[in-house]
């Protein structure tokens, strides 16, 4: 592949050629296996020499030479729209090339969410990718003591969430933090009610973090709850499924173009949006490596511009490391080695194949000099700190047991010219927005969980009661009684616990008191809280001639256990399905639907009365009481599947 700057010479993208037959620098296919660093100050022409690259790929895939995958992530937001208009429209057309742009497409990452894996792989998958995100948000926080504490309640409440779930968000967890920041250890049962019962050593972990106070919650709020409150972050890493399929960007023949720039997201959070990108893109080509034998996987190229944003992150060293034998070549560019520690250095270059040395200080002449001829290290330092703009040296390393070549200077030929129209490329970005920014940013999962409980509220057309309150209504259907009466009757330690709710009952004109100027006076109930509660229009439920009777029978049932109970809303509505009774049994906080099953019904619908019993389970219910006359309801029952029956009672009248 020439990268030599020759007027005089036709430019061949995707030609295979030698150095010395070209006159010029040659990179071949096999040296993207290899890594290649690339240094060089701004204006020196890093990105013309990427793009340049980018484009022999894209030539390479189309002539079929060497088929690969290549992806250029673009930190400074500049140059995304070049790397795409400059590919063949035939690329475009075939749907090869994507482009990712929290602004353009709209794409969206879950960090948290887990990478595909086998089922006997999870455990060890996910204490990795704790591990792996844990050295991510280190990185929020500068004060070391500041982190210990975060690191200690983010890697409890991830391995948790992570006991029962793939897919947790930050909106899970910020949620998490509020209720145990407002309400300790109380709401760990709610929590439990989502995310399962933690085994012994969680349970221990959780209760120390519920205890401690509101204010330890406070740093690590700070960062998280900008993704569950700031709307383009939210869309952006919020959502419990990305949009991103990372198995697509490694196939064969694809080019992507990541834009992940301070342009288009809040500066502090870029370096995040990079890292979860190139750790999900490292799991992508672990899990392909399990699935695929090494000659049936293709090279997949990561360039990553201005990569020292991420030079911390614990994956880019097993990139360098491991990733060839698993066909990923990364291409490292950025402006001075300053950017990176001399150990940071040292590793990307014994483990990079080819260097490429544009234009560069003194300080970078010096450091690389070095690496590459100590014996030489003058005049390599000469060499290299008199370079002008798109000058540049390439030094590859020899293999096993050859000589090692010396540097080849080269100037940098023009960058590839653009291909795809302006009208064109509006096309394209339309159409990745249809593809990436589909993302559903869902409601926590604790909240789901508590609607999807209380969903069969939606099936009565009264307040729901609280025990206490039920209680006290069902005693003053009788008659009046006073206060200390009721108190020996409900399972209450003390009479201010009862005062408190009759005065909120009171309120809410559901009692009233018979004397209200005596201390000592009686409570009754209201006519509305009758007319709400106790006198149903029992015809509702059907019009079969035996069904009111029945119904007001089971009514009065149910009562007499202390039950609420109600008739349920007939109101009709396309799509949502109806119950004839509604029963909560306080004992074991279970809401009951209840069906009142006609003898006709039950001879000539068998199918509907079947589904009755099947149906309230979407509903939101816990259990389900079918009352009928008709024994043949019980057959009925009797040919329901064991999963099925489970939950369900008929009883015959």
């Amino acid at each position: 592949m020439a990268t030599v700057r020759k007027k005089d010479r036709r430019r061949q993208w995707g030609e295979m050629s030698r150095s010395k037959d070209a006159g010029a620098a040659v990179i071949s296919p096999t040296d993207f296996a290899n890594h290649l660093y690339v240094v060089g100050a701004s204006g020196s022409g890093k990105t013309s020499l990427i793009r340049l690259l980018a484009k022999h790929l894209e030539a390479w895939n189309r002539n079929g030479v060497f088929r690969n995958a290549f992806i250029y992530v673009d930190p400074k937001g500049d140059d995304s729209y070049k790397f795409v208009r400059q590919c063949d429209p035939g690329t475009v057309g075939r749907g090869l090339v994507h482009f990712l742009d929290p602004q353009q497409t709209k794409f969206s990452i879950n960090p948290l969410e887990l990478p595909a894996y086998q089922e006997n792989e999870r455990e060890e998958l996910v204490s990795r990718y704790v591990g792996y995100f844990m050295k991510t948000i280190e990185e929020w926080y500068q004060q070391s003591a500041t982190f210990v504490q975060m690191e200690r309640i983010f890697r409890a409440l991830l391995f948790y969430v992570y006991m029962e779930h793939d897919s947790p968000t930050f909106l899970d967890i910020h949620d998490m933090i509020l209720k145990m920041q407002e309400s300790g250890h109380d709401a760990l049962p709610q929590i439990a009610g989502t995310f399962g019962t933690p085994n012994r050593e969680m349970e221990q972990a959780l209760l120390s973090i519920a205890a401690l106070k509101g204010d330890a919650f406070v740093p690590l709020l700070n960062r998280i709850e900008q993704f569950a409150t700031d709307p383009v972050l939210k869309r952006m890493f919020s959502v419990r499924r990305g949009t991103v399929n990372f198995r697509e960007l490694i196939k064969p023949g694809t080019y992507t173009v990541v834009r992940i720039s301070p342009l288009n997201m809040p500066h502090h959070v870029q370096p995040l949006a990079m890292q979860a990108f190139i750790l999900k893109l490292w799991f992508a080509i672990q899990e392909r490596a399990n699935r695929l034998p090494g000659e049936g996987r293709t090279q997949v190229v990561l360039a990553l511009d201005e990569f020292q944003i991420v030079k911390d992150l614990q994956v880019l060293q097993l990139m360098l490391e491991q990733a060839r034998s698993l066909g990923l070549g990364l291409v490292l560019s950025h402006q001075t080695t300053e950017q990176i520690s001399d150990t940071q250095l040292g590793l990307i270059t014994g483990n990079s194949g080819t260097q490429l040395v544009g234009k560069v200080n003194g300080k970078d002449a010096v450091r690389m000099a070095q690496i590459w001829d100590p014996q030489f290290k003058g005049e390599l330092t000469r060499l290299l700190a008199s370079q002008e703009y798109f000058h540049w040296s390439i030094r590859e390393k020899a293999p096993p047991g050859k000589e090692q070549p010396l540097p080849v200077q080269f100037w940098l030929g023009a960058p590839p010219d653009l291909q795809v129209s302006a009208a064109a490329y509006d096309t394209f970005l339309a159409a990745q927005l249809a593809r990436y920014g589909r993302g559903i940013v869902e409601d926590t999962m604790v909240r789901q969980t508590i609607a999807a409980r209380n969903k069969w509220l939606e099936s009565i057309t009264v307040r729901f009661p609280a025990r206490m309150e039920w209680g006290i209504m069902v005693m003053l259907l009788g008659k009046p009684l006073q206060q200390v009466e009721m108190v020996s009757q409900l399972p209450v330690s003390n009479r201010s616990e009862v005062l408190d709710v009759l005065k909120k009952m009171q309120a809410d004109r559901l009692v009233r008191k018979t004397d209200p100027g005596n201390r000592l006076s009686k409570y009754e109930l209201t006519q509305e809280a009758r007319s709400a509660y106790f006198e149903p229009k029992f015809d509702e439920v059907g019009s079969a001639a035996e069904i009111e009777g029945l119904t007001r029978r089971v009514f009065n049932g149910y009562l007499k256990k202390a039950m609420f109970v109600a008739v349920a809303s007939q109101k009709v509505t396309k799509g949502r399905d109806r119950t004839d009774l509604v029963a909560y049994d306080y004992e074991d906080d279970t809401p009951i639907s209840v069906e009142i099953e006609s003898v006709v019904e039950v001879q000539s619908h068998p199918e509907h009365v079947r589904y009755n019993m099947v149906k309230w389970r979407d509903m939101g219910f816990g259990r389900c009481h079918v009352w009928s006359k008709s024994p043949k309801a019980r057959q009925i029952y009797d040919r329901l599947s064991d999963e099925e029956k489970r939950g369900v009672q008929v009883r015959v009248i």
